[in-house]
């Protein structure tokens, strides 16, 4: 089991009122000006890994809900959004739980824990986003997409789970402990393994011969669109109980001619802006990495 320490969710509840004010008087004029203002306002925030759970009244994982002081790359991108349909802490904290969560339930069992088949296809159905990877089209008008394809071994990832991944604000017995995590794994028999089928666009595509990105193909990209990295069929079975499709996602921010992938980022620890071609540039020869997947927003 992982203790955690007490939080006060009235510290985080007082900075998004503060963020709602500073937004007032700075008055973005939609909801990709609102995408863009918030996720800006989070840069050199530093990078948490799991930096979320479903707060104090959370089962198994009782880290905050929600938090501004830290992100990973999928509690920015859901913080952002959630912030940015929403103007006070009531209406956030609501949203927040929609785009996280299966139907809008607050528990682990609920949560998106897979991009591709839970949280694109979920946000896809309410409106929020929709997947325009097909959509980016090469010098002829022909669409580049390609298929990733992975089984996502829900059973097989909830039998993974250890006892690292209980999260509790206060010890528990070592028969409480083994009892949670026998609950924890047993989810398994709730859920269902699924095929994920992922259209991306390949980056040796999106390059010519000498290694120089396409603007034709960047400048395609939508401003504010969430854009996830595609490692097809990646090969985490014995680590984590399933393969994925999806490693990381973040967002497309063009500042004039030039497109930034805005991201919480591992490698740099911190929530920043990349040059979104030197970001891929990099991961041209990289034996898992592929493409990218495009969703824009759609409120």
């Amino acid at each position: 089991m992982t203790y955690i320490d007490t939080y006060n969710i009235a510290n985080f509840n007082k900075a998004i009122a503060l963020l709602y004010r500073n937004l007032s008087a700075s008055k973005p004029s939609d909801f990709e000006a609102r995408v863009t203002a918030i996720s800006e306002s989070f840069l050199g925030r530093p990078y948490l890994l799991g930096s979320c759970g479903e707060g104090h009244e959370g089962y198994f994982d009782q880290a905050p809900l929600y938090r501004l002081d830290g992100f990973d790359c999928v509690t920015y991108v859901n913080t952002v959004l959630a912030l940015a349909l929403s103007n006070d802490v009531v209406m956030f904290r609501k949203k927040l739980i929609q785009i996280a969560y299966r139907g809008g339930e607050l528990s682990y069992s609920h949560r998106h824990h897979f991009t591709s088949v839970d949280w694109n296809v979920h946000n896809q159905s309410k409106g929020l986003i929709k997947d325009v990877t097909a959509d980016i089209l090469d010098a002829h008008g022909n669409s580049m997409v390609e298929t990733a394809t992975a089984l996502i071994d829900r059973p097989g990832w909830f039998s993974k789970r250890n006892y690292s991944d209980i999260r509790l604000l206060q010890n528990v017995s070592a028969n409480k402990e083994e009892q949670l995590l026998s609950e924890m794994r047993a989810i398994a028999m709730q859920v269902e393994a699924e095929e994920s089928h992922l259209p991306y666009l390949p980056l040796e595509k999106m390059f010519d011969k000498n290694g120089q990105p396409i603007h034709s193909i960047f400048i395609q990209i939508p401003h504010g669109a969430v854009v996830e990295i595609v490692r097809p069929n990646w090969d985490l079975k014995e680590k984590i109980g399933t393969n994925l499709n999806v490693s990381h996602v973040g967002f497309a921010i063009w500042k004039g001619n030039d497109l930034f992938y805005r991201q919480a980022s591992s490698i740099e620890k911190r929530v920043c802006d990349i040059p979104f071609a030197d970001y891929l540039h990099y991961r041209l020869f990289s034996p898992t990495v592929k493409g990218i997947n495009i969703q824009s927003l759609t409120i």
